[in-house]
Parts: C-alpha cells; sequence; structure tokens
C-alpha cells in the first residue's frame, strides 16, 4: 500500500508522515498509486526529507557614479561622486581593478599618476562586491 504525507510525497517503509483522512486521503493515495507506477517505469525515487529549496535574486544596488577626470601636472586625475551605496566603506576600482577603499562619504579623488592618453573607466561597489555596484564610467583622455 502507497501512502502519501501532506506535502504529497510518497512515504517510504519506515518513515511516518501526517495522516490524511476522509476523501482527501483517498484521493491523495490513489494519485501516489499512479505517480508509483510512473516512477518504477523511469526510476525516479521521491525523497520526503529533502526540504525544497527556494533561490531568490537580489537585484543589484543602484549605486550612481558621476567622474569628472581631467590632467594634473601631466597625470591622470578624476574626482568621483557617488550615491545609493549603503555599507560605511565602498571599493573605487579602475580599469577592472580595485584601486582603493574609503569610506562612503560620496567624494573621493584618484590621483592615478598615470600619464599619456587613451581612456581609463571607473565603478564603485560595495566593499568585497563585483554585482553590487554603479555602472562603468570611461572617460578618454
Amino acid at each position: 500500500m502507497v501512502s502519501v504525507n501532506s506535502w504529497g510525497y510518497i512515504n517510504q517503509p519506515g518513515m511516518a508522515g501526517p495522516k490524511l483522512h476522509g476523501t482527501s486521503a483517498a484521493l491523495l493515495s490513489n494519485m501516489a498509486k499512479i505517480t508509483d507506477l510512473a516512477s518504477v517505469d523511469r526510476g525516479l525515487a521521491i525523497d520526503p526529507t529533502m526540504p525544497t529549496t527556494t533561490t531568490t535574486r537580489i537585484a543589484p544596488m543602484n549605486i550612481s557614479l558621476a567622474v569628472d577626470a581631467c590632467k594634473l601636472k601631466s597625470r591622470k586625475t578624476a574626482d568621483l561622486a557617488w550615491n545609493g551605496a549603503s555599507g560605511s566603506r565602498v571599493d573605487i576600482v579602475r580599469d577592472g581593478v580595485v584601486v582603493a577603499t574609503t569610506n562612503n562619504d560620496g567624494l573621493e579623488t584618484d590621483a592615478t599618476r598615470l600619464k599619456g592618453g587613451g581612456s581609463t573607466s571607473w565603478q564603485l561597489c560595495e566593499v568585497g562586491s563585483t554585482t553590487a555596484c554603479s555602472e562603468v564610467a570611461t572617460h578618454t583622455w
């Protein structure tokens, strides 16, 4: 005899599940027999001890970043201004590499000491995160 617990799982021998009474129990028992026959052919087994897992995706934070870049004495320098970060400290990412961790006060100057042309990109992230970040801001020299 196949029985079904309240979650619709097939109880295996030696496993106790909540008992159902009346029409619901009979209906579930008949459904379990059908399911049991189908699972035998396919080699399926349902383990009622396994909890169901729910994965929640958390949307990235809404961090905005503004960059005002210039050259001082031929060296690339950028004033970064941001808002929307929630932690007490943030990472400053330049060209994909964390170059500083600073207080989340909304302002920082990145004096790169780099010379020449090309472009430089910045991003601001919650400390240690690669997903809770602003959009990338790029400046061409």
